[in-house]
């Protein structure tokens, strides 16, 4: 399993040697990206959220997706009869079609993201602010991809961040 995440300021002041080995990790998880794309997962969970509502007959359903998993939550949420209720949504890979998010999300964002740039954040942000759901979108400073679900948590800065990042996630 790879270390937790360092803090940003550290990502910064890297060696080209430490990128490179980070470049070799996300190379790595290729095999698992191919796994899970959406012809294969989306499937399943639909039939999880099916299985949920109707056999349990739960009337709200939220949510919580880190990484990849955040795909699947802006999936879930989306749509004329999202499959979920709320989505909390922590550093997220590529997002697809962020328009169709149609129900409340709450975003947990890292500062330095290689797979949820500043850009694409102020991107969806202005998307769904512009929608009559709710959102909300918290940055945490000094922090990378990682840090809401694997933290570093001898690193101060990012003890406080996953620890924000887990109130944020109750509070909505």
């Amino acid at each position: 399993m790879a270390s937790p995440p360092p803090t940003a300021t550290k990502i910064a002041n890297e060696s080209y040697w430490e990128k490179i080995k980070a470049f070799g990790t996300l190379a790595s998880i290729l095999p698992f990206v191919f796994r899970h794309r959406a012809s294969v997962t989306k499937p399943i969970i639909e039939k999880i959220f099916k299985t949920i509502r109707q056999k349990y007959n739960k009337n709200r359903i939220a949510i919580q997706g880190y990484c990849f998993g955040g795909i699947y939550a802006s999936w879930a949420v989306s749509g004329d009869d999202p499959l979920a209720d709320i989505a909390i949504i922590a550093h997220p890979g590529p997002m697809e079609n962020p328009s169709a998010i149609t129900r409340p999300t709450s975003w947990i964002c890292a500062e330095n993201d290689f797979s949820f740039s500043q850009s694409s954040r102020l991107e969806i942000e202005k998307i769904l602010k512009a929608k009559p759901a709710p959102c909300e979108f918290v940055l945490y400073k000094d922090t990378v991809h990682g840090f809401a679900c694997r933290p570093k948590l001898d690193e101060p800065v990012i003890k406080e961040a996953f620890e924000a990042a887990i109130q944020q996630a109750v509070n909505f």
